[in-house]
């Protein structure tokens, strides 16, 4: 009898240290097998590498690296950036890695192009290594680290609040879709984004950004908006997102309006 409830116990131990059948786990796991890389795609495009793992998604594909150790990758994302139309794939630039720390420049390390593992052009391509010092001996000037994400607490009904009130928003037909925190300044600075749901009047089909509603008098139009607001969630500015591609443009120019203080350690 003894024996019997030693196996029963040790099959039950079994089971439950088995990989993906945790207590309390969905069935599939988070992809990750690159976490320095995706570390930076993740703080640097708002939650780029989230992908659940029965999704046929390879998450991070080194494309090439330079005499000196920067790292040129892509992922691309059916989730975040699904504006109703595409999806997104996002060129970045590593200057190093060590271990689950990631290292690039800020902003500037990224290309969005779009479409599931879209192409980038060969001038973008270019443009993206000249600014982020391809094959040039490193510095580490400017450099923001990336390691594990952190626990971030803010209100976010209070953001909400914020973004519906700057956007002119109408709760009984607009949406906010969910607000995302991207990061934070020296001083205390917040930036937010995600998307919005705006319904227009239209006697046209669906645009880039919409689709037709039922009738077809109008179409709920999908923003991706950017935000910084002070620590009592006001806005400083904000700016809503017409092209994806444009993203890491208007991040910066965002920031210089909002007065930032870039945070190099994340």
């Amino acid at each position: 009898m003894r024996r019997t409830s030693c196996f029963v116990v040790l099959t039950i131990l079994l089971f439950l240290l088995a990989p993906g059948k945790q207590l309390g786990c969905l069935e599939g796991e988070w992809e990750n097998n690159d976490p320095a890389l995706e570390n930076i795609a993740d703080g640097q495009i708002m939650g780029m590498t989230r992908h659940y793992k029965p999704t046929p998604i390879k998450v991070i594909e080194v494309i090439e690296k330079d005499d000196y150790g920067r790292i040129l990758f892509k992922t691309s994302n059916a989730l975040t950036f699904d504006l109703g139309m595409s999806r997104v794939t996002a060129y970045i630039i590593a200057q190093k890695e060590d271990g689950e720390t990631g290292y690039c420049l800020p902003d500037i390390c990224y290309e969005l192009v779009q479409y599931y593992d879209g192409e980038i052009s060969e001038e973008r391509l270019q443009d993206l290594k000249a600014r982020n010092g391809w094959n040039t001996e490193p510095d580490g000037r400017g450099w923001a680290s990336y390691g594990k994400p952190k626990s971030i607490y803010y209100n976010y009904d209070a953001v909400e609040r914020t973004v519906f009130s700057v956007l002119k928003l109408d709760p009984d037909n607009d949406r906010c879709i969910t607000v995302t925190h991207v990061e934070s300044d020296a001083n205390g600075l917040m930036l937010f984004g995600d998307l919005v749901e705006i319904k227009e009047q239209t006697d046209e089909s669906g645009g880039l950004f919409g689709w037709l509603m039922p009738g077809g008098k109008t179409k709920a139009v999908k923003h991706l908006y950017l935000m910084v607001t002070d620590k009592h969630y006001n806005c400083i500015a904000y700016e809503l997102v017409e092209n994806i591609e444009d993203l890491s443009e208007l991040t910066i120019k965002l920031k210089e309006e909002a007065g930032w203080e870039q945070v190099y350690e994340f």
